[in-house]
């Protein structure tokens, strides 16, 4: 669900240096709305495509029980059978509801139909062996037909699972965005920055981590988190903004390593916080013309490894909140 990640982002301002600017789209370029329509339009043509499958099957089916009669009727009952058997399959292959695929294994059975009912319509039929007069094309049909059945029933099932990860989709959206809304309050505490060289605030983030981090597992060990649109959001995480002139003041120093600067700030927050303060992530956020480092004490990096199954990898993260 990359893409809810992604739309939040573009409308919220979840946007770290390397988050890609993704609006709600489609991954074929197209609006929502209109995939939606056109996945609907397909699915129902693969439902009428299934109902019309169903039918040639059942009626194969019925076909099959009267074909295996032949050997065993006298002259006239099997004429019977096979005359009625070779106009109904002209009848079906000649609507326009017949399924795709099906032409070829009903032509196939036509013919050994014809053949069969010459062999009846000779003088002696009961000399000709039971096995001349037995259908194998109906078996053969019969196998066929099941076979695109089993595919367009599949294919139904994909639909129909497409339209509700659609909808759980925009659900999820919609709430994301309602937390985020909630948030909204805490874009003020960003604004400390202003006019100083550096800051530490605590405000949510939204964060993509392989393994995810556990919501559950992460509320247990004391640490406020929710599920926005399947990703996991951390309120009160601690953020360092640093100004952009802050950063060209180091590099007129000399220092033009921007994570050693960091590394530097933190030393000095350590002593001034009390706290063990590592950095977290090393990619960084912008906002109000500043980068931001999320990072935390020790003991919570420890709770993040434990709701991450042991290891933790942060693909992703940004703020969460409209910035």
């Amino acid at each position: 669900m990359s893409g809810v990640f992604d739309s939040i982002q573009a409308k919220q301002g979840l946007t770290a240096k390397n988050l890609s600017q993704m609006s709600h789209i489609s991954e074929k370029g197209m609006p929502a709305s209109e995939n939606a329509r056109l996945e609907a339009k397909a699915k129902s043509k693969m439902e009428v495509r299934v109902r019309n499958l169903e039918r040639v099957h059942a009626y194969l089916l019925k076909l099959q029980a009267r074909l295996v009669t032949i050997p065993t009727l006298d002259k006239s009952s099997g004429l019977s059978i096979l005359g009625r058997a070779l106009s109904s399959i002209d009848r079906l292959t000649a609507q326009k509801s017949c399924p795709v695929g099906v032409a070829t294994p009903m032509r196939k059975l036509r013919n050994e139909l014809v053949s069969i009912r010459e062999l009846v319509s000779s003088k002696n039929p009961k000399s000709i062996k039971a096995s001349y007069l037995t259908s194998k094309q109906i078996s053969s049909a019969l196998e066929d037909v099941t076979g695109l059945l089993d595919r367009a029933k599949t294919r139904l099932t994909a639909a129909d699972d497409i339209v509700n990860v659609r909808n759980d989709y925009d659900s999820a959206f919609r709430q994301a965005e309602l937390i985020i809304k909630k948030n909204s309050e805490s874009v003020r505490r960003l604004d400390s920055i202003n006019n100083r060289p550096f800051t530490l605030v605590r405000v949510p983030i939204v964060v993509i981590a392989e393994p995810g981090l556990s919501v559950e597992k992460l509320r247990k060990l004391g640490i406020g988190a929710d599920d926005i649109a399947g990703y996991t959001l951390l309120r009160d995480q601690m953020v360092l903004g640093v100004s952009k002139k802050a950063f060209a003041e180091n590099k007129k120093r000399g220092k033009r390593d921007i994570q050693g600067f960091v590394e530097e700030l933190l030393v000095m927050l350590k002593k001034q916080t009390k706290k063990n303060l590592v950095l977290v992530d090393k990619n960084s956020s912008h906002a109000k013309d500043a980068l931001w480092f999320w990072v935390a004490d020790e003991k919570d990096i420890n709770r993040f490894f434990n709701s991450a199954k042991g290891r933790l990898n942060i693909k992703r993260w940004g703020f969460g909140m409209n910035t």
